[in-house]
């Protein structure tokens, strides 16, 4: 059975629909961000991207990161992941992880098929679709004359979009518990997240630190596939 909402000016409507209208419209004065242009279903790829990182263990200000890009189709409002990458980045900040995981996709996309890259970062989506085009203008510095952060990042993304044709880049908002995004954004979220928990794990191996029980049912519980996100104690320096 079919459910439908008749509360709208009195016009039948399906509720997938519904919902996706409204998680559309969540934020949008804050996130003025370009929307997708057509139905979801004929993008013949859709990627979602994310970037996480939390400190090392056994360094005081360093970080482990990764990036991941989970890679599908949408049918029915649903989305059908197919292919997932992860790349670790050793010490970087999330900011960094949620751009290489952008040029990630952009790498790993099809120039032959019609493709959405949906972010839960508004950094990247932002400066995507308004700031790219002027900061290579001038060299990818800012309005004040400084190189932008991030600047060799940026040149790389700046390439790979000349050679873009059929790539819109969309923003989510992350951690949601609605909307035709949710699914994709969280396999996102988590292969990055496991990554690192992986990368952790053989850190902590080569630097032959002893884990409390508290670590290993972390990592046990990672090494079954659900990410933890769990802090590493305190007696541990970071």
């Amino acid at each position: 059975m079919q459910l439908r909402d008749v509360s709208h000016q009195g016009q039948e409507r399906e509720l997938p629909k519904i919902i996706a209208e409204t998680y559309s419209s969540i934020g949008q004065d804050k996130y003025p961000v370009p929307a997708i242009t057509r139905p979801i279903d004929e993008y013949q790829r859709v990627m979602y991207t994310k970037g996480f990182a939390q400190p090392a263990v056994g360094t005081k200000h360093q970080y482990s990161a990764a990036s991941a890009v989970v890679s599908g189709y949408m049918e029915d409002n649903k989305f059908h992941p197919q292919h997932t990458f992860t790349q670790t980045l050793g010490d970087c900040t999330a900011q960094q992880a949620e751009l290489k995981a952008l040029v990630m996709a952009l790498k790993h996309r099809d120039p032959s098929q019609l493709t959405l890259i949906v972010c839960d970062s508004y950094y990247c989506v932002q400066s995507f679709n308004e700031y790219l085009q002027y900061w290579r203008q001038n060299g990818f510095r800012d309005s004040k004359g400084s190189t932008i952060k991030h600047r060799l990042l940026w040149g790389k993304v700046a390439d790979l979009k000349e050679t873009l044709s059929n790539v819109q880049v969309v923003h989510t908002l992350g951690h949601q518990h609605v909307g035709i995004h949710v699914a994709g954004n969280k396999l996102a979220d988590e292969a990055a997240k496991l990554a690192v928990a992986m990368a952790t794990v053989a850190a902590v191996t080569r630097l032959s630190v002893k884990p409390d029980k508290d670590i290993w049912t972390a990592v046990k519980v990672t090494a079954d596939g659900t990410p933890s996100t769990k802090a590493f104690p305190a007696k541990y320096s970071y």
